[in-house]
């Protein structure tokens, strides 16, 4: 809220080093790509997103981390790679929110 991004970074990831097999560890990550992203810095981002995507593939933040990572890929000019990311996302959670916003997304570029 305060935008204190490197702040946030340091006390998700003091997180994840204290507590590595807590329910919450997928969450700190995602909020520290989250924190990248709004940094704009995508490449982090990315890279944080992949390695919850790699680390957590069941936990509840996979499909947020999915659609963050399409939009970063988006961001830093590659359409059809984020794009493809989310037209995955579309297919493996259907039901979801971020499927939604995934939809919203891809429609943005086809109009």
């Amino acid at each position: 809220i305060k935008e204190n991004f490197d702040l946030a970074i340091e006390g998700f990831r003091q997180f994840i080093r204290s507590y590595p097999d807590s329910g919450l560890a997928d969450n700190s990550l995602y909020w520290i790509g989250e924190c990248h992203y709004a940094k704009k810095k995508y490449a982090e981002a990315i890279a944080t997103f992949n390695e919850l995507l790699a680390k957590y593939r069941d936990g509840d933040k996979v499909p947020a981390a999915t659609l963050k990572k399409g939009y970063a890929l988006i961001e830093m000019g590659r359409q059809s790679e984020g794009l493809s990311i989310l037209k995955e996302l579309i297919s493996r959670f259907t039901l979801s929110e971020e499927a939604s916003l995934a939809g919203q997304k891809i429609k943005e570029f086809s109009e």
